[in-house]
């Protein structure tokens, strides 16, 4: 029944006798359910309100479209695109009309269907505006133009479209300016307009402005109470908060936050808005520059949830240049329901909370509120906001102290180094970080630029690698220096003082204090440098590798732990933290994944100190989880240039692979010149050792390797500055000349500052302001270090490899993530097809069929920087294909006709680190929704794998036989008990690690299911895998650089039973490459670990580069362990240039004497464990070397 239709039905109803209109109305913001439950109070006997709110179309479907096609009219608030999708609005336009009152573009056409007004020009027109919103049009032009049209419309003619549109706008009016009056007015008029009721005549709207000031005391106030502000507090700053709080009554937490601020000294006002915040703070804020801004609003600064012109927020920030605090609320779960979340907020909360507000570059701070039940109407709750008063407090405490560093500059700062896993070859970890000559040069900046008492002839590297936690194995606590000491009762009154339920964890997990093996003599010491101003200490070791105890799942910090940072804030008062380098523990720490409460150990050791992070730019992934549980401003460093490997020879023996190919050489002429070159690849067959040789070749003289580590606060190499900007413009085929001519005509560009880059580049412009972007980011960032110790505003930038991102440089900015809803993006769907394409059809003529099941590793680090090619492979392979929203978001997905697809579905196994856990619920959702949705459809089984193992895995007593998505427990972040195994060597034989791996991850996530224990089924699943796969996405890290491969692709590998595993090379703009995992750890090895110009590099950087070389060898060990990938060539390679190599290993012991032993230990684990047949000459020369250092 159309709207006509319906109207005039209601007449003729109307003349038999007075009737009840039915209404149903949604809401979306909480507070408007109190206003709509007192409207529909005062209503009863004219109008019957059914209230739902707008989780309810996706919970409760069937009871909203029932309701829909009873009323007689409907009024829908729903913001999300994707949970309208959850109903058929399409349909329900068809029988009932409804208006849309700030909704999503979705609901705001159905409604104008609902009203006949789809084929009308201005619907087309509105259409148009909508589509503007994702380019241009900002959330205050469209707050002002909704408002400006609604007022244009009550003077327009009551005839056509015209009326209609009339009636929409004048609804808009009364539920934006809210309140139960106006709620109970635009019911009225909506019962006579839609439902042709005889009732009452409706007031007009009660008119409220759109952007205002509040004062919990005196309500709406004017600018002139601004400088009465300023003048008694000394500071300003606004709190912005939306008005239907205002209007709705429900402005207790705002009151909270703002009394909290003004306890403290801080000048706080209220400041709310329609839409998005930018209209308030301009309109009222260009005279009076506040000192910061703290936002209870959210999505963007600019646009809100309409998107627009965002830059203009970031533009506004850095002309005041002040901080911008973001106070989380977690809308949809009550107090009880948060404390006992895991996750701490649902996905859409985390989105406009949390992953939108970051963009802006904001510092976070703890959740200051959450939902409230506070009566019921019939039989649905009445929701409000209410306050989390610790935590305000807390919040209020964090803003003051970093307005307090605005104002005086800091007096204390402590900088926290890493040493995890804990020994003398591992001091300073940072990920591509020369630590202790960053260190260094930090110092000094701290002690010119913020005029600090800095003792910087007492940091050496001999003085800096005694200071590393001792391991218990080789040091023990009194062998290392000490800054003080906390007395065991004093530590005692501090831990008292914690949260019941803290203090309850560390005690079960680690016993009394008198337990903790770092007591010493009745005190803890405190490892490190007082050095004045300045304290240089290391983070205390999670206890995972000093006790056989600790391998259990949820490991709290130990009392040692606690006792440090506590020492930092209580004992010696720092003003900031500075974290240094990529990455320390206190984020991985227990807690909730996202809105911590004070029982969160990452908020409780750190908050309420102002909190600095020193970040590697390629891995935002892990930063995001820095600055969302621990409060963290972070500042991008570089990681280290990219460089031609320089593989002597290695031209010359691809040469001889293809002919040898083409019949024109012997092969047996090709194995003893690879194995002069020191390569021995383990294949008999001649053809397969032709082809493992040429691809390991190829993808070698391809690669592009990290030249040694980054030095904060040096000057630029011009040389290895050359060399990066070459290798951009080579992965984006912008190379017009050979290499070495490039890389000569950039360095003397930035030597000498001759322009000749267009004889050589055919993008010259692209890679000038690379190299300009490369140049300006060694000065920024040690003065955005300054910035931010000083509580400056610091820039927004996106993270990851230059190469693949080049608007990464310059660094030394916040780095932020992505937003969620945009994954997979459209280019990680093209590239995902090629890869998946290729991985197929190699899987078929290798084995003569498409495999049933692939297990993949879904990381953040990689779906951050290439827009979510691991997804879309997960969707490639199941066959379903993303469906987006107007604004480009993914909303669904939706099966791909078999037909169309050409081939069989694959089944999937998906294995999740907890980062993209954590930063991307709604894909974990869409995942789960895709592979439910293909086990649903009527096909045969040989062409829906999926299909066919829901039904064995069913048969054989598995629940949830859908579920494909695993990771670890929600409070954990990754496999850490078979890692932990691994980098103590603390293990009898594989299965032990496959074990380890099976508890770590067997977690099953997806709608309606998070973190539930499922081993068995994970074990299940992933014994039937045919293949396994993950995307590499940086050049930085080869499958040899990072522990995670092993922990994750090893892990996973080793769960099948016989799998074949694939490496996706995807670090460039070119087309993805599918290799073996031979292929890959053979190349890495060539490349990095036994090539010549890597390690002269990485001993440029001393003491540091001895420790990535060693970290590399444990890797090796550990991929052994898990794929069984690593040949005897490779551990001859090691042993031989690190260890027999007489000049190498001098210079390693005297600079970092604890990796040789390292290296030599690994050595012979390798070959103790079976995976290196080496002579016993070799290994008692090994033996020999490794007895010095005993």
């Amino acid at each position: 029944m159309g709207w006509c239709e319906n109207v005039m039905t209601a007449y003729r109803v109307r003349a038999q006798g007075p009737r009840v209109v039915r209404a149903v109305v949604v809401v979306g913001h909480q507070p408007y359910s109190l206003s709509v439950a007192k409207a529909a109070e005062r209503l009863k006997g004219e109008i019957d309100v059914e209230m739902f709110y707008m989780w309810d179309l996706r919970e409760r479907p069937e009871e909203f479209e029932e309701a829909m096609r009873r009323a007689d009219f409907a009024v829908l608030n729903v913001m999300d695109s994707a949970t309208a999708e959850a109903v058929d609005l399409d349909a329900i336009a068809e029988e009932t009309p409804f208006v849309a009152v700030h909704s999503c573009f979705e609901v705001m056409r159905a409604s104008f269907k609902s009203l006949g007004l789809e084929k009308s020009r201005l619907f087309r027109f509105f259409g148009r505006m909508m589509e503007r919103r994702k380019d241009n049009l900002s959330g205050v032009r469209m707050d002002e133009a909704l408002e400006r049209g609604a007022k244009f419309a009550e003077r327009m003619g009551w005839f056509g479209a015209l009326k209609k549109l009339k009636i929409a706008m004048r609804a808009f009016r009364y539920w934006d300016y809210g309140g139960a009056d106006n709620v109970e007015n635009m019911l009225l008029y909506l019962a006579g307009e839609l439902a042709g009721a005889d009732l009452r005549e409706p007031d007009p709207p009660e008119e409220v402005p759109g952007r205002a000031l509040y004062d919990p005391e005196e309500g709406l106030i004017d600018v002139d109470f601004l400088r009465e502000l300023r003048e008694e507090y000394g500071t300003l700053v606004p709190v912005t908060f939306y008005k239907f709080f205002y209007t709705n009554g429900n402005t207790e937490h705002v009151d909270a936050v703002i009394e909290a601020l003004r306890e403290r000294g801080v000048g706080a006002v209220g400041a709310y808005c329609s839409i998005d915040a930018y209209g308030t703070l301009t309109r009222f804020f260009g005279d009076e520059r506040p000192d910061a801004v703290v936002a209870l609003t959210c999505f963007r600064i600019v646009g809100g949830p309409m998107g627009g012109e965002v830059e203009r927020g970031i533009e506004l920030l850095r002309r005041w240049d002040v901080p911008y605090f973001v106070a989380p609320q977690v809308w949809y779960l009550d107090r009880e329901e948060w404390e006992e979340n895991e996750f701490g907020m649902d996905p859409l909360s985390l989105l406009i909370n949390v992953s939108l507000p970051e963009l802006d570059s904001a510092i976070f701070l703890p959740p200051v509120a959450c939902q409230s039940e506070v009566g019921r109407f019939e039989d649905v709750p009445l929701h409000a906001m209410e306050p989390i008063r610790e935590n305000v407090d807390r919040a209020a405490e964090l803003v003051y102290r970093w307005l307090e560093l605005r104002r005086r500059g800091p007096r204390r700062v402590a900088i926290v180094l890493f040493n995890y896993p804990p020994g003398e070859e591992n001091v300073g970890e940072a990920a591509y970080l020369d630590t202790f000559s960053s260190l260094r040069n930090v110092l000094e900046l701290l002690r010119d630029g913020l005029d600090l008492e800095v003792d910087l002839d007492r940091v050496t590297d001999d003085v800096l690698r005694r200071l590393g936690n001792p391991d218990l194995r080789h040091r023990r606590p009194e062998d290392v220096p000490a800054a003080d000491e906390v007395p065991l009762d004093r530590y005692r009154e501090w831990f008292e003082e914690l949260p019941e339920g803290s203090r309850e964890r560390v005690l079960e997990a680690w016993g009394e204090p008198e337990e903790d093996p770092l007591l010493v003599d009745g005190a803890f010491p405190i490892f490190g440098l007082d050095l004045g101003d300045v304290f240089v200490g290391f983070q205390p070791t999670r206890g995972l590798h000093e006790s056989e105890e600790s391998y259990h799942e949820d490991t709290p910090p130990t009392h040692y732990y606690v006792c440090f940072y506590e020492w930092l804030r209580r004992e010696w008062g720092a003003d900031v933290v500075l974290h240094f380098g990529t990455h320390g523990t206190l984020e991985f720490l227990p807690g909730k994944e996202k809105a911590l409460s004070e029982a969160c150990f990452p908020d409780l050791l750190i908050t309420p100190i102002p909190h600095v992070y020193l970040y590697n730019v390629n891995n935002p992934s892990e930063a995001a989880i820095a600055k969302h549980r621990t409060y963290a401003y972070m500042v991008s460093h570089l990681h280290p240039p990219l460089a031609d490997p320089e593989l002597k020879g290695y031209r010359e023996l691809l040469r001889l692979c293809e002919a040898v190919r083409e019949g024109r050489e012997d092969v047996e002429e090709l194995r003893e010149i690879a194995k002069a070159a020191g390569i021995r690849v383990e294949v008999e067959d001649d053809d397969a050792y032709v082809g493992a040789v040429e691809s390991m070749v190829r993808r070698a003289l391809r690669d592009r390797i990290p030249c040694g580590l980054h030095v904060v606060g040096a000057d630029p190499d011009p040389e290895l500055v050359a060399e990066t900007a070459v290798s951009y413009a080579e992965s984006r085929d912008l190379l017009d000349a050979d290499r070495e001519e490039a890389v000569e005509v950039v360095r003397e560009y930035v030597e000498e500052g001759e322009d000749r880059l267009s004889e050589v580049f055919a993008d010259p412009d692209a890679v000038r302001e690379l190299v300009d972007g490369l140049i300006e980011s060694y000065d920024r960032e040690t003065e955005s270090l300054l910035r931010t110790l000083r509580g400056d505003y610091l820039e927004p930038s996106p993270g990851g490899e230059i190469e693949r991102n080049p608007e990464v440089v310059p660094t030394g900015r916040n780095l932020t993530a992505l937003n969620p809803r945009r994954i997979p993006t459209p280019e990680a769907e093209e590239r995902a097809r090629k890869a998946v394409r290729e991985l197929l059809e190699r899987y078929r003529e290798e084995h003569g069929e498409y495999p049933e099941t692939v297990g993949l590793v879904l990381w953040a680090f990689e779906t951050m920087q290439t827009g979510g090619e691991t997804v879309a492979m997960i969707f490639e392979l199941l066959g379903v294909r993303p469906v987006r929203d107007d604004a480009g978001n993914v909303i669904d997905v939706e099966p791909v006709p078999a037909e169309e697809l050409d081939r069989p579905r694959v089944d999937v196994v998906v294995t999740m680190c907890g980062i993209f856990r954590d930063t991307f619920p709604n894909v974990v959702e869409l995942i789960d929704r895709a592979v439910r949705k293909v086990a649903e459809l009527d096909e045969p089984e040989d062409v829906n794998p999926v299909r066919k193992h829901v039904r064995e895995l069913r048969e054989e007593g598995h629940g949830r036989p859908e579920s494909r998505v695993f990771g670890p427990r929600p409070d954990l972040y990754a496999a850490d008990n078979m890692r932990s195994k691994v980098e103590s060597s603390d293990w009898d034989d594989e299965s032990e690690l496959i074990d380890a791996y099976l508890n770590d991850m067997g977690y099953v996530y997806g709608e309606g299911v998070h973190g539930e224990e499922a081993r068995g089924l994970f074990e299940a699943v992933a014994g039937r895998q045919d293949a396994t796969a993950q995307v590499r996405s940086h050049r930085s890290y080869d499958i040899i650089d990072l522990d995670h491969y092993y922990e994750f692709l090893g892990g996973l590998t080793a769960a099948a039973e016989d799998a074949e595993t694939y490496v996706i090379d995807s670090c460039s703009g070119r087309d993805p490459e599918v290799h073996d995992l031979e292929t890959v750890v053979r190349s890495g090895a060539v490349s990095r670990l036994l090539n010549e110009k890597w390690k002269r590099h990485m001993l440029k950087h001393g003491y540091d580069g001895c420790r990535e070389i060693a970290k590399r060898v444990e890797y090796l060990v550990g991929l052994a362990a898990t794929t069984d990938s690593v040949e005897d060539w490779i551990w001859e390679g090691v042993a031989r240039e690190y260890l027999f190599d007489e000049e190498t290993r001098e210079r390693m012991e005297e600079l970092n004497p604890a990796a040789v032993r390292e290296i030599a230990s690994r050595l012979l684990e390798a070959h103790e464990r079976g995976y290196w047949d080496a002579d016993e000459e070799t290994i008692e020369r090994i033996r020999e070397i490794r007895r010095k250092f005993e």
